[in-house]
């Protein structure tokens, strides 16, 4: 295996990640206008992994000139349009961020992830014979769709159970908050992100949350968790004959 294999992968996990979210944030409209005239700029958004009381959620973080947002993405599917819905915020001004070395992982944990790796492994291999030309097309499109939604459903634990690098955010109100991040280069991406806009002179003006969470639709840049780049798969969903 050539030396640069591992950095190579990285790369290529990094873009496909990007790109799977970026489909119209360019056209999305990034500012609210809050109640002083002031306006709040949306910096960056994107999934990631919300530790709390030992359980795990895969959050749609919003990073905003004066405030972090996390935020629970709900419906979406079937041409249903996408809701969210409000965890938490923490203001910027005064936060504290804090990040360590991998958390540890228990024997319970690896099996689980092992678990999820082997299904997701034996899914692909069976939709691979599906999408195979048979005569019963219809039969087979349906087969390949429920295959699609069990592949989707497994990555999405995969997302929400592999990380383990975390980032500490720590209020001077006393609220904290960890997120876990799946690379090095995903957690500092986040913390320069976050720690360029903290600052003990910034002005946060309390947000109207509803209409602040309400917003995330149209001011997202990142549309969907990057499902397609947890593995590398040699073939596509789309059926033989569509």
């Amino acid at each position: 295996m050539h030396g640069d294999h591992p950095v190579l992968l990285e790369a290529l996990r990094l873009s496909q990640s990007f790109l799977s979210g970026v489909n119209e944030g360019s056209q999305c409209k990034q500012e609210v206008t809050l109640s002083r005239g002031m306006r709040r700029q949306l910096m960056r958004d994107g999934f990631v992994v919300d530790v709390c009381e030992g359980g795990r959620n895969l959050c749609h973080l919003f990073l905003y000139t004066d405030l972090l947002l996390c935020t629970k993405l709900k419906g979406g599917a079937q041409g249903k349009q996408a809701q969210y819905r409000f965890c938490w915020y923490l203001p910027l001004a005064g936060l504290k961020l804090h990040w360590g070395p991998e958390m540890e992982r228990t024997t319970d944990t690896h099996q689980r992830i092992h678990t999820m790796r082997a299904k997701m492994y034996v899914l692909r291999h069976e939709l691979r014979q599906i999408m195979k030309p048979v005569p019963l097309k219809s039969l087979a499109t349906r087969t390949i769709e429920r295959g699609r939604k069990k592949m989707e459903q497994l990555e999405l634990m995969f997302l929400t159970h592999s990380p383990f690098l975390p980032l500490e955010l720590h209020s001077p109100s006393g609220k904290s908050h960890t997120l876990v991040m799946s690379s090095l280069y995903e957690l500092e991406e986040w913390r320069e992100a976050i720690h360029r806009l903290t600052g003990d002179n910034i002005e946060t003006i309390p947000p109207d949350l509803l209409t602040l969470t309400n917003s995330c639709v149209k001011l997202r840049m990142t549309q969907q968790p990057p499902l397609h780049s947890i593995l590398l798969r040699e073939t596509s969903f789309q059926t033989p004959f569509s």
